[in-house]
């Protein structure tokens, strides 16, 4: 892909695939940003992003909306595979459907998949989150983070590189 749009801050990784795609007709595409201001979950919920972490989204046309559905296994497999190279495997690593990457049964890594349709097509949105320096503190379920698991500094810019690299093949 070589449509890379880097921010140090914004409301949403996904919302601005989706300005991509309608303002300026950009197809395809990574947007990556330090933090974002209204990042946001499964049925709208609020995903805190800390300066720190890993904010992408990908975006690209797919053929139909099943190639949509598919988009979040195959994510999913991939950031697990990616992420359990980073840590060592006194950790357990797992993936809690549809949307999470535990690490000892807390929550390490989230991805949110949308689609929209645009001028006849179809694009998929693939959203993700990944802890690296820090975890928010939420109520419901415990939280983690890169850095705290595998007792290291992680370069954020590398991880996001791997995932780049690996969704070439989607």
């Amino acid at each position: 892909m070589n449509n890379f749009f880097i921010y140090d801050c914004i409301g949403s990784t996904n919302n601005e695939a989706k300005k991509i795609i309608h303002k300026y007709k950009i197809y395809k595409g990574v947007i990556i940003s330090d933090k974002q201001t209204q990042g946001k979950g499964k049925y709208g919920t609020k995903w805190i992003s800390k300066k720190g972490n890993l904010y992408m989204t990908f975006f690209f046309k797919v053929k139909n909306y099943d190639k949509v559905l598919k988009l979040q296994f195959k994510t999913l497999k991939i950031i697990k595979s990616i992420l359990t190279k980073k840590i060592n495997s006194k950790n357990k690593i797992s993936i809690k459907y549809p949307n999470d990457i535990l690490v000892n049964d807390k929550k390490l890594s989230g991805i949110l998949i949308e689609s929209i349709r645009f001028n006849k097509s179809i694009y998929g949105l693939v959203g993700i989150g990944v802890n690296i320096s820090n975890s928010p503190n939420i109520r419901k379920y415990q939280t983690t983070c890169l850095n705290n698991i595998n007792g290291k500094m992680n370069d954020r810019i590398e991880i996001a590189q791997s995932i780049t690299n690996r969704f070439r093949i989607l």
